[in-house]
């Protein structure tokens, strides 16, 4: 039988507000990248491209299953949109630290042996997530799910292990590089990065613990903010 989870009751309407507008948002960036990949034809870009289309794929699932689906959802469709948003969003960790290392480090994973062995740990977790089974929980006003402990360590470290490999390159650069032309929009991505970042721990650190807050869901806003700030910093001329 599952575990059912109480926490505070809100208006079913509030994930919809805290996600649609990241959701929009991640999808519009997407959309810029690929006006810019159309031009320029290069990995970096199309890297970041579907990075943000990852996370805007990823966070509309959310709202699909919040609008569409009554609050009581059955744990089947809740399980499905759950796991359906995780899978698809989790891989724009590694698109950020391809896009990173093609943008200020070009050529160092391009073989296809090398970028296989990247992604390993990314594949390792998204065949984690497709077999485990999460526990239901209710989240603002509706039938919900949370992963294992386990899972949730799991989705920090390995998450963790390709932001701070993006963090990595950027600071780096910022350090050894302070004349180069590039310079002022790689601090500037730096500077997103740290939020977008931020929002990504805070909110995996969540997903296996039950007294998550309503409030917690507006976290993906700080998360939009910092890859905006990253997109420009990435356009800018």
């Amino acid at each position: 039988m599952s575990n059912i989870i109480s926490h505070d009751n809100m208006d079913s309407l509030i994930p919809v507000i805290a996600i649609g507008p990241p959701a929009v948002a991640f999808l519009l960036f997407a959309a810029v990248l690929f006006l810019k990949y159309k031009k320029k034809k290069d990995k970096a870009t199309m890297y970041f491209m579907l990075s943000f289309l990852c996370i805007g794929v990823g966070y509309g699932g959310w709202v699909v299953r919040s609008a569409f689906y009554p609050p009581d959802a059955d744990a089947e469709t809740v399980f499905f949109w759950f796991k359906f948003a995780y899978t698809v969003t989790a891989p724009f960790c590694t698109f950020l630290a391809l896009a990173a290392l093609e943008f200020l480090k070009p050529g160092v994973i391009r073989k296809t042996r090398n970028l296989f062995l990247f992604w390993i740990p990314m594949i390792f977790l998204e065949v984690w997530t497709l077999f485990s089974v999460p526990t239901t929980a209710t989240i603002a006003g509706q039938n919900d799910a949370i992963w294992s402990p386990a899972l949730s360590l799991g989705y920090v470290a390995i998450g963790g292990f390709y932001l701070i490999i993006i963090n990595y390159v950027f600071v780096w650069f910022l350090m050894k590089e302070k004349g180069h032309r590039l310079y002022t929009k790689v601090m500037l991505m730096e500077a997103g990065l740290i939020l977008l970042t931020l929002g990504t721990i805070i909110e995996s650190s969540k997903i296996g613990v039950g007294t998550v807050e309503s409030w917690g869901l507006f976290i993906r806003w700080f998360t939009a903010l910092g890859a905006l700030i990253m997109l420009y910093g990435y356009i800018k001329r």
